[in-house]
């Protein structure tokens, strides 16, 4: 026998004694010589107290697993024959089964969880100090905890109260193996219908599903196609001459509903994103003062529409930062609406604009009712709308708030509020400032509607008859030339045969849908500096990625801005 040996192994066979000792590793000192009798298995166990490490039965180990799997697939097969959601732990907490209605009624992916500590699921959402408690106490204690009330929000800031129950598992066990988890949704918050309290499946529209994201995206293209047509008319009905009061009145009348309407579907598409974890920024660098002036105008005619007074206060230097310019538009635009539509008529919202240290505060003040202190610690949270579920004379779907959270927290920087019943609410974010820039900045200000004198061809192809021609009336009274087309395949033939400087392109056609109609032109030598914009109802970030791989210069979303238009086809002309 070899004295540098390492190891040396005894084995049991077939026949031999049964109590001969099972197969056992001994490791030898290093330079010490192995005597006769430790080749012999008998001799094993005096020798242990000259070992580096206790003797390590394998068998034991093989059993001790063969019992756990036991149990734990008997477990599974208790669990699995219930509708109330059950989990089953392990002594680390890990997660080891989960049953059907665990999965369904919290958005678990089965895989993913399978293995994964209880604490971490769900971005830490059942991280509490009450369920760490009661677990704690089972464990330690090998006793059944019962009733543990909790609330619990899901990453999608879905909220419910649940009812949880541990039990160890085997009852009266000398060892503690697994612990039985049943957790029973007692109420659903009103304003989150995300969870199914019968345990058979989830509610549709909870899931977090790529069938659920695809329906709110084919959601919102269907609501934009009609609102198309409807804001070019509004803008042709603008620029008829000798309009009347009552004419003008009416037209402000449709103008704001689809606004809101507009505001509506932005919001479902966010909800969509959010979820997703799809929400992008591109930053630039760019003036503060253009960003407000712009969110003053977009919300001016809800201001006014309340009568409400604004006061702003900007400070007179310029503060730049490195931001999304339309993000951060789109938080204060929420921000300066939510003000105007929580306060009573003839109320006061004032703006305050200012840079301290390394950052720039802005704060959004109003006259309004204030936010109730039971909402106070979830006002930033998805689908919140407080006592207002049943009051909806000032609209949204709950997610502005959630979304402004998020764009400001991608810029790196925070958003806060102060409120109190009846006196109003003061929202403020908080962002790092950027260094001005050493070179002139000239920026173009908003232009005026009205005529221009253009021998500029545009085509526009759309299957919605009605989006088409409204679009092509519109053009023609601003003075360009335009041919409307309504499907893929006639579009390529007119396009040759009509040559037109810019192409206005919907996504969604019979025969080609738009991307393929942009390939195939961008393919023929005299269409490779043609503009090409699409006008659509998609808007994800990914249709627009696939715009710029077909070769389309700009991608609108419906209903376009006249004036964004414009200044596209104003670029052509230059």
């Amino acid at each position: 026998m070899d004295n540098n040996a390492d190891l040396e192994s005894s084995t049991s066979k077939k026949g031999t004694n049964p109590d001969q000792p099972s197969l056992k590793f001994v490791k030898k000192r290093a330079g010490e010589a192995m005597s006769d009798d430790q080749s012999h298995p008998g001799a094993l166990d005096h020798r242990t107290k000259d070992l580096e490490h206790p003797l390590h039965d394998v068998t034991g180990d093989v059993k001790t697993e063969l019992k756990d799997s036991r149990l734990l697939a008997l477990a599974g097969e208790i669990i699995s024959t219930i509708q109330q959601p059950y989990v089953i732990l392990d002594r680390e907490l890990r997660l080891r089964l989960g049953n059907s209605a665990f999965h369904a009624n919290f958005s678990v992916d089965e895989k993913d969880a399978r293995n994964e500590v209880l604490f971490r699921l769900a971005n830490g959402q059942w991280d509490l100090p009450p369920v760490r408690s009661m677990l704690e106490r089972v464990l330690k204690q090998r006793e059944p905890v019962d009733n543990i009330q909790v609330e619990y929000v899901s990453p999608q800031a879905q909220r419910c109260t649940v009812r949880m129950t541990a039990r160890p598992f085997p009852v009266d066990a000398d060892r503690l193996d697994l612990v039985l988890l049943a957790i029973e949704i007692v109420n659903v918050d009103s304003t989150s219908q995300a969870f199914d309290v019968t345990g058979e499946r989830p509610s549709e529209l909870g899931m977090q599903t790529p069938q659920k994201d695809e329906f709110l995206a084919l959601l919102s293209h269907e609501l934009r196609n009609p609102m198309a047509p409807i804001a070019s008319a509004l803008e042709l009905l603008g620029l008829q001459p000798n309009e009347s009061k009552t004419q003008q009145h009416a037209r402000a009348i449709i103008e704001r509903q689809v606004r809101q309407l507009k505001r509506v579907i932005d919001d479902l598409q966010e909800v969509s994103r959010m979820s997703r974890g799809a929400i992008q920024i591109e930053k630039v660098r760019c003036p503060l003062r253009e960003i407000v002036d712009n969110a003053i105008e977009d919300v001016r005619p809800l201001l006014e529409q309340f009568g409400h007074q604004l006061e702003t206060s900007i400070q007179p230097h310029s503060i730049w930062l490195e931001a999304d310019p339309a993000r951060l538009e789109q938080v204060l635009a929420n921000l300066l609406s939510n003000a105007a539509k929580f306060t009573n008529p003839g109320g006061r919202v004032s703006l305050t604009v200012r840079a301290t240290g390394d950052q720039c505060e802005i704060h959004v003040v109003d006259t309004g009712v204030g936010i109730e202190p039971e909402l106070m610690p979830r006002i930033f949270d998805s689908f919140t709308t407080g006592n207002r579920l049943h009051d909806r004379t000032n609209g949204g779907l709950g997610i502005g708030l959630s979304l402004a959270k998020r764009l400001v927290e991608l810029h790196g920087g925070r958003i806060n509020v102060i409120s109190a019943p009846g006196q109003g609410s003061d929202f403020g974010f908080f962002l790092p400032l950027s260094a001005s820039p050493q070179h002139r900045v000239v920026v173009r200000g908003k232009e005026s509607k009205g005529r221009v004198d253009s021998s500029l061809k545009v085509m526009i192809v759309d299957d919605n008859e009605d989006g088409a021609q409204t679009l092509g009336m519109l053009l023609l009274q601003l003075g360009y030339e335009a041919l409307t087309v309504h499907d893929g395949p006639t579009s390529i033939e007119a396009a040759l045969d009509y040559r037109p400087d810019v192409i206005i392109l919907d996504i969604g056609l019979p025969g080609l849908n738009g991307y393929e109609v942009a390939k195939k032109l961008r393919q023929q030598p005299e269409f490779e500096k043609v503009l090409i914009v699409a006008m659509t109802g998609y808007g994800d970030d990914n249709d627009r990625q696939r715009s710029i791989e077909s070769g389309i210069n700009h991608h609108l979303i419906k209903p376009s801005d006249l004036e964004k238009l414009q200044r596209i086809l104003d670029e052509v002309e230059r």
